[in-house]
């Protein structure tokens, strides 16, 4: 298992890919923070993944997806105001709530039955959901209540060492995070303010 930072090159990606197909997990840049990702429709890997960060099922845990394709594999439906923030937004940092289809890991899946999703504008994000097929978890790479790390050392040893491949992309330009908004009640609710301020998504929907 490789547990120290790699190079980033065609190999790692499709390295990265191996190890999540493989039920493994890993570490990525995103376009905010590096993010502990895994298979998210593998239930054991997702469970992993909270045993690693030491979190509950309450707080569920992020993904990203490749295009609306793959949306609609685990959503129900996409509202008219999830589909205006789309197109305003995605690819980049803002995680929409959609409620989500049946039979997903429990780990990303709330008790209310709903689903955080997003579509990276990270390129090597984007080439490792397009490579395996599947969404990937795209949880922060911290102890649960930690830090976001922005570069590797940064991560705690506790994490780097549940990971089969660290990709390092240098030090990363995530201050807040994404945006976090409910899509599935209207209006919106907005759960957290990040990158994209609040204020230019509620605006987004009045024009």
């Amino acid at each position: 298992m490789l547990t120290h930072p790699v190079k980033i090159n065609n190999n790692t990606i499709i390295d990265a890919i191996a190890a999540l197909k493989n039920g493994g997990l890993i570490i990525y840049p995103t376009e905010t923070f590096y993010g502990l990702g895994a298979d998210a429709m593998n239930h054991s890997a997702v469970e992993r993944i909270l045993g690693v960060k030491a979190r509950g099922t309450a707080k569920t845990l992020p993904i990203i997806v490749s295009d609306i394709s793959m949306l609609l594999r685990i959503c129900k439906q996409i509202t008219e105001s999830a589909s205006v923030l789309i197109k305003k937004f995605w690819p980049g940092p803002l995680t929409i709530i959609f409620q989500a289809k049946k039979d997903l890991p429990t780990g990303i899946v709330s008790e209310s039955g709903k689903v955080a999703v997003r579509i990276s504008s990270s390129g090597i994000a984007q080439k490792i959901v397009k490579g395996l097929g599947s969404p990937v978890v795209a949880t922060s790479a911290n102890l649960s209540g930690g830090k976001s790390p922005v570069a590797i050392n940064e991560i705690h040893i506790g994490v780097r060492s549940k990971a089969a491949i660290i990709i390092d992309s240098g030090r990363l330009s995530g201050v807040k995070g994404s945006t976090i908004v409910d899509a599935t009640v209207n209006p919106i609710m907005i759960i957290r303010d990040g990158e994209i301020p609040s204020e230019q998504i509620l605006n987004s929907l009045k024009e």
